[in-house]
């Protein structure tokens, strides 16, 4: 029997072999049945589609052309003649094919999908969005568009909406490791941790060949505390990616949270510092677009420690700054360029120290930036930003386009909020992204960074020899520089009761970060609560529970006889949570990493009295340099017994306590809205870019 001259069975046997793989026989026989029908509109969107598959676009347009030249109103050659298009290149010739498609099929799904990716490719983000919305409405089963969408809106910072999309993705196709993956990703960025880990376990699961689940498996467990157990993973994550130089250095700082004793941080902090020491003249690799990813920035529980911080943090430097390449600075000789830099998650305590310096900065001297995170870092900051000559330059997550980014704006200077909080704020200032770089007390420890050239800090938080602390140059301001908003204290509080304490109680609060309690702080509380019977000490619980039990754990353990007088409260609403400091009769304030502006602020601006031990070193100091400045010595203690005693007799004695409740409501304003820290921090920049500029 001859099928070759009969040109529908050769047509069959072509679509037989395009359904099963066989793509270059698919093609062949598409050309045989054109051979004998030019006109074949189907053989040639076929064949369209197999060179297509093939790689061969050019190709691929040119018979899809045709196929639509001879049935102009059929969608799906006009959608897949787009695709085609899209492939070879010809983006704005692809989306008005998508759009002749859609104007003869308006419910035609498939091509409003393929629609919104060319437009999210060419950053069309609202019209992509609109898009995949369609898809959605005229096919709610479309897997894919749900995942997209949540990809986009994402990206957009709009997580919430990103995690219904995602939630529905796996819903439809409980199988989609990408989904589960994201949706972790979405979770963990509420702080979510056993959401997250539930959907990062299900996605290795599905795929237990990649890497990208163990990877996120493991930082979820290191938020959560539950250290030992991310250590476990490190072989898996080591044997796929060996030359992974941060990761390995990441996996020696990886450390107890809430460490059980000070020998046991000695013991930590002593083989770090060898283990580092190991990799000075590694040939390992950096990955720099993905660093953002595979951290290695410096452990932060060693800024709780008490210790010092500077031979530590210039170890972690000798490692890295060989892979730093020499960057050529763009010069500028125009008006001075300031840039304030603040990475994805740290918005909010910027905001609070940093708005008012931002908001009151003379602008008619400098132009001044805010250099933020995408997507939402600009959402954060600027409604809070007063003053309409500050600009916002939004940098990429990606190191690697950060840079460049960043390097465009021509800063003469760059004020880090905070370096080495994250991975981006880490290893950004290691380049030289402008010719003055700075960090400050976002971060209170120097960086070790050779490229960063000041420590902006205070004469009242620094010790005696505070330089020594510090690798880079010690700035030390005659004021507190922060420009600090008094908090909205309520008149009307809460009672006691509110809070799950009798009134003849006596309130003794740390609202600290449960990390910034150092073991030596056991032994004050202990010594506060035996002293007083009638004392409880309040604690508020961490955002991750693992946190919070391990520190309930240790206090089992060294202070048992007044465990039953130590409560920890759950986390609460600012407004509850000032009620709380104004029913506190003590602050007290931890040891070695002391209350910040924040927490020393708000109880300043609610007039309770923070007893405060200064320590070694300046993050130990905040409270006692607040003190300092407002001119108030009465709750500054000399050591461990002089503190438990200041609290105790504080506590306890109403007339002495309101008279440090009066003298802090009546000088804090020393405190806020300082526009000293102002002129000082201008004066400071002015100083610094002149001789810059001036080699003087």
């Amino acid at each position: 029997m001859q099928f070759n001259n009969n040109p529908n069975q050769i047509f069959m046997m072509a679509t037989q072999a395009h359904q099963k793989g066989q793509l270059i026989q698919a093609e062949n026989l598409y050309r045989q049945v054109l051979q004998k029908i030019p006109d074949h509109p189907d053989a040639l969107h076929l064949l369209g589609l197999v060179c297509s598959q093939q790689g061969k676009h050019y190709d691929a347009v040119q018979f899809i052309q045709k196929a639509t030249f001879l049935n102009p109103q059929n969608p799906v050659f006009l959608n897949n003649l787009a695709e085609a298009l899209n492939r070879k290149g010809d983006d704005i010739l692809a989306i008005n094919s998508f759009h002749q498609a859609l104007k003869i099929a308006p419910d035609f799904a498939e091509a409003h999908f393929n629609l919104a990716n060319v437009l999210k490719k060419l950053n069309k983000i609202e019209d992509a969005k609109w898009h995949y919305e369609q898809v959605i409405k005229f096919n709610p089963k479309h897997v894919s568009s749900y995942y997209n969408l949540g990809n986009l809106l994402r990206e957009q910072g709009m997580f919430r909406s990103a995690m219904e999309n995602y939630k529905k993705a796996v819903e439809l196709n409980p199988n989609y490791v990408e989904a589960h993956n994201n949706l972790g990703a979405t979770y963990r960025l509420f702080d979510e941790t056993d959401e997250a880990l539930e959907q990062y376990q299900i996605a290795y699961k599905l795929n237990p060949g990649s890497i990208e689940p163990v990877r996120n498996i493991m930082l979820v467990l290191e938020m959560q505390g539950k250290i030992e157990e991310a250590k476990q993973l490190y072989p898996q994550m080591l044997e796929a990616e060996p030359d992974n130089l941060p990761l390995r250095v990441h996996y020696e700082g990886m450390f107890n949270q809430i460490p059980f004793s000070n020998q046991q941080i000695d013991e930590y902090r002593n083989h770090l510092s060898k283990e580092l020491e190991k990799y000075f003249d590694s040939n390992l690799h950096i990955n720099w677009a993905k660093i953002h990813e595979h951290g290695g920035e410096p452990c932060s529980s060693t800024v709780y420690h008490g210790r010092d911080d500077k031979e530590i943090k210039a170890k972690y430097a000798k490692i890295y700054n060989k892979f730093i390449p020499h960057i050529e600075l763009p010069s500028n000789n125009g008006k001075p360029h300031i840039g304030f830099v603040v990475t994805n998650g740290h918005e909010g305590v910027f905001i609070k120290c940093m708005r008012g310096i931002l908001n009151n900065l003379p602008t008619e001297k400098f132009d001044i930036t805010v250099v933020s995170n995408r997507p939402n870092g600009e959402k954060i900051i600027r409604p809070v930003i007063t003053n309409p000559a500050i600009r916002f330059l939004n940098f990429s997550q990606i190191f690697t386009e950060a840079v460049n980014e960043i390097l465009a704006a021509r800063f003469d200077l760059l004020f880090y909020w905070e370096v080495g909080t994250d991975a981006l704020n880490y290893f950004l200032p290691f380049c030289r992204l402008a010719p003055v770089q700075c960090a400050c007390l976002g971060w209170p420890l120097t960086t070790g960074i050779p490229n960063v050239d000041y420590f902006v800090s205070s004469e009242l938080l620094e010790p005696e020899n505070g330089e020594e602390h510090y690798t880079e140059t010690l700035i030390k301001l005659k004021r507190l520089p922060f420009y600090y908003y008094r908090p909205p204290v309520p008149e009307l509080i809460k009672p006691k009761s509110a809070f799950a304490v009798n009134e003849n109680q006596k309130i003794y609060l740390c609202a600290q970060n449960l990390r910034k309690l150092q073991p030596d702080f056991d032994n004050l509380a202990s010594s506060i609560l035996k002293k007083d019977k009638n004392g409880i000490l309040l604690l508020v619980e961490d955002k991750q529970k693992n946190i919070t039990q391990l520190l309930k754990n240790r206090l089992q353990t060294t202070v048992p006889d007044v465990i039953d007088r130590i409560r920890v409260l759950p986390r609460m609403e600012e407004i509850d949570y000032l009620s709380l400091v104004k029913n506190a009769d003590v602050i007290l304030d931890s040891v070695h990493y002391t209350g910040g502006a924040n927490t020393s602020y708000d109880a300043f601006a609610a007039g309770t009295p923070i007893v405060t031990l200064p320590g070694k070193y300046h993050r130990g100091r905040y409270t006692y340099a607040a003190y300092k400045q407002m001119g108030i010595d009465d709750c500054i203690s000399k050591d461990n017994e002089h503190y438990s005693e200041l609290a105790v007799n504080i506590a306890n004695n109403p007339e002495l306590r309101q008279n440090i409740s009066n003298k802090i409501l009546q000088n804090c304003h020393h405190l806020f809205e300082d526009k000293a820290a102002v002129n000082q921090l201008s004066d400071f920049f002015e100083e610094k870019i002149f001789a810059q500029r001036t080699g003087f």
